[in-house]
């Protein structure tokens, strides 16, 4: 089977799940390409290294490819002029429009390519503007089966152009059934064909990062980007409040962002300089035995959905603590998986926080349950099996519908005689 990905970049720092995604396919017969909508980043070569994607082939914008789709695009008069009509139509408001006009060239590059590799499927893994190429590929490549999936962030920016790719795909995966009812209410999809897909842990490369890792007494991890959004302010208050009962405790920030000066000037002035290191962005590798050397994982996030770093905090056999957050409770169950604590409420989370390192809670049991629920709900090959099981149903249904289709036509030029 054929499939070709169409996202924002790849790889991207924050998008290791989709990475993951990829790496499992291609290792299991899956013919992968990936095609992004924007330039690629500039440690791209380091991250396909550290991410054993070096076998997957990748296209990504630039100047070049995006004169060559525009004149794939007016070579195509009636398809590019509709395009226009229909971003015209679907877009929400005129930022979304300049969006897609910018996205468009590249976009018919895309297509150029599909058309070239002929692909079985066509995945969006982003539901938003890369719903652009989707369009083109339903009116141009009918018989590609496409698939669609939907994010949080998608659901959030409501593009307009996706309802249509949506409603004429063969599979729309939602990454959380939280999300069923939205994309039912926003998109017009009927929920019953929505396949829940979570982000699945590569737990084979976790264990193999993780060996022989222990935990650091009174180390608190952070995972995030460096804005308030994400509770990394919240984290440190709940480091000072944390230290009059524990001095040993300590956090290690991992990420970077426009908030990292404001951040240190707070470390400052609680004096708290010789007991959190800012790591900046490190390699998945790195966070992942970071994450695995620590006692607690806090994500006071009111960003979230059902945090990918959580996920991982469960699978290292870290106890976590997170917000809640819409669909959170798929998660993690509080009290016996993780703890779920108002990212505002920095006092509780604080006194909880001071009970896991006082060992208060059965700590063992609590990381042992959050592990097997990664395992049973969360695991990467479950939840990639069901993208090719999804597959292979949608090709053998549309080969089946075109068997049809030509029997039916045939009876119409063969009348045989009538004897008697």
């Amino acid at each position: 089977m054929k499939v070709s990905y169409v996202t924002m970049q790849f790889p991207a720092a924050s998008e290791v799940f989709a990475s993951n995604d990829v790496r499992w396919l291609a290792a299991n017969g899956v013919e992968i390409r990936v095609h992004c909508l924007r330039p690629s980043l500039k440690n791209a070569r380091q991250m396909i290294k550290e991410r054993d994607l070096e076998n997957i082939p990748v296209t990504s914008s630039s100047l070049a490819r995006a004169f060559k789709g525009l004149g794939f695009a007016t070579s195509r008069p009636g398809l590019f002029w509709s395009s226009l009509t229909w971003l015209a139509k679907r877009s929400k408001d005129w930022r979304q429009l300049v969006k897609g006009l910018l996205l468009l060239p590249r976009s018919f590059d895309i297509l150029r390519e599909i058309e070239r590799e002929k692909p079985d499927v066509l995945h969006i893994y982003w539901g938003h503007y890369p719903s652009i190429v989707g369009w083109l590929v339903q009116r141009r490549l009918p018989q590609i089966v496409t698939s669609i999936s939907f994010v949080a962030y998608d659901l959030d920016t409501q593009f307009g152009g996706s309802r249509d790719v949506a409603q004429g795909a063969d599979m729309v995966r939602a990454v959380a059934a939280w999300n069923v009812a939205r994309i039912e209410e926003r998109f017009g999809v009927d929920g019953s064909q929505v396949e829940v897909i979570y982000n699945g842990v590569d737990l084979n490369r976790v264990d193999e990062l993780t060996k022989g890792q222990e935990k650091v007494p009174g180390r608190i991890v952070v995972v995030a980007r460096l804005v308030k959004e994400k509770g990394v302010f919240e984290a440190v208050e709940v480091l000072a409040k944390l230290r009059r009962e524990h001095p040993h405790a300590h956090l290690h920030i991992l990420g970077d962002g426009p908030a990292r000066r404001e951040l240190s000037s707070l470390v400052e002035a609680h004096g708290l300089g010789q007991h959190v290191k800012l790591f900046g962005h490190c390699d998945h590798d790195t966070v992942m035995q970071e994450i695995a050397r620590a006692e607690l994982l806090l994500l006071p996030s009111r960003a979230e959905r059902l945090p990918n770093v959580v996920k991982e905090g469960m699978a290292c056999n870290t106890v976590c603590i997170t917000s809640p957050t819409f669909g959170i409770e798929e998660l993690i169950e509080h009290g016996r998986t993780g703890f779920v604590i108002p990212w505002q409420d920095v006092d509780d989370m604080a006194v909880t926080a001071s009970r896991v390192l006082a060992s208060e809670f059965d700590v063992e049991a609590m990381t042992t349950a959050a592990r097997q629920h990664i395992e049973t709900a969360f695991a990467l090959t479950p939840n990639c099996e069901k993208y090719v099981r999804r597959w292979k149903s949608a090709l053998e249904q549309r080969r089946f519908r075109n068997n049809a289709h030509r029997t039916a036509k045939a009876g119409r030029f063969y009348q045989p005689e009538l004897n008697g």
